[in-house]
């Protein structure tokens, strides 16, 4: 799963760095089941949690750029990219580090330019992880 779904040309607006990494660590995936003692429902509700809050995390992050709120827009990005590292989602991680910089050094531009990269990096990894979800081995 870690390489399936790949698709440099979804990574548009990344940085170069970000497209190297896999799109999922399988590895943190079976980590997080392991870290609930086994429970794979606890995990799945985890990784459903993500799925659902993607799409507001990602709507307070377009709300910060769009008014500039430098503050605002870091906790929008560690949100992200907290709960980003806790399913194994390394791309996603390192594009909140990124976009993170970008938000530190007042480049709404860029941040601007990679907010599209950044929505395609979380619909690729929901889809992932919809079909991790769906797997016989998270049951």
């Amino acid at each position: 799963m870690s390489e399936s779904g790949d698709n440099p040309s979804a990574a548009a607006g990344s940085r170069p760095d970000t497209i190297g990494a896999p799109l999922l660590n399988d590895a943190v995936l079976d980590d997080l089941v392991t870290l609930f003692d086994g429970d794979c429902s606890v995990a799945r509700g985890f990784v459903d949690g993500f799925v659902t809050l993607s799409s507001a995390r990602l709507a307070r992050i377009r709300s910060a750029v769009a008014r500039h709120d430098g503050q605002d827009g870091e906790v929008a990005l560690l949100s992200l990219k907290t709960t980003s590292s806790m399913i194994g989602a390394d791309r996603l991680t390192r594009e909140c580090d990124a976009m993170a910089a970008a938000v530190r050094a007042g480049d709404w531009e860029r941040l601007s330019e990679q907010l599209n990269g950044l929505h395609g990096q979380i619909e690729q990894t929901n889809e992932q992880l919809r079909q991790w979800l769906g797997s016989a081995h998270a049951d």
